[in-house]
């Protein structure tokens, strides 16, 4: 008795042709929606600042994509080098930066007796301007726009004014 009322109301009979194919349909949009939004993961996330390649792909599965997450660094980037000495007049380029710096630590250590001098650079319009002047009559190297363009970038110049004198150990942290 329970058996034909359920039998009646479809239980039992399976799904008819037009039902089956809705059913598939669904399906196969879930599939390629699920695509969609994989891609447009591995994309946004490929995108991000990182201070390694995640190389994601279209072909990646979801483990892959979630073993990279972790790779995903926020906050500002920054970087330090060494430019070495700088002799009389002497400039050298800092490059290969993977962003666009915002300020500059410079510090160098003039081959006389004054000591070792810090200075800092911000940008402002067209130009870096120092946050710390010169120590006395010191000139020490400062950071101007690249010889090579006019606008800033991933690269700078660090130039010695002084033609008299060279800097010794001349360093620099660049901040995004």
């Amino acid at each position: 008795m329970i058996g034909d009322i359920l039998r009646d109301h479809g239980l039992g009979k399976g799904i008819n042709g037009t039902d089956k194919q809705a059913l598939i349909d669904i399906a196969n949009a879930a599939d390629a929606n699920q695509s969609v939004v994989k891609t447009n993961i591995v994309n946004a996330l490929n995108a991000v600042s990182t201070d390694q390649v995640l190389g994601l792909t279209d072909e990646s599965t979801w483990a892959d994509i979630q073993a990279k997450i972790p790779l995903v660094k926020t906050g500002k980037k920054w970087a330090t080098g060494l430019v070495g000495t700088l002799n009389n007049s002497e400039m050298r380029t800092v490059g290969g930066l993977s962003f666009n710096p915002s300020t500059i630590i410079i510090t160098s250590q003039r081959i006389t007796t004054f000591g070792a001098s810090t200075a800092t650079y911000s940008k402002e319009d067209d130009r870096w301007i120092t946050g710390v002047g010169n120590i006395g009559n010191i000139l020490f190297p400062r950071v101007v726009l690249p010889t090579t363009g006019t606008t800033f970038g991933t690269s700078f110049d660090v130039k010695n004014y002084e033609s008299s004198y060279s800097f010794i150990n001349v360093r620099w942290i660049a901040f995004e």
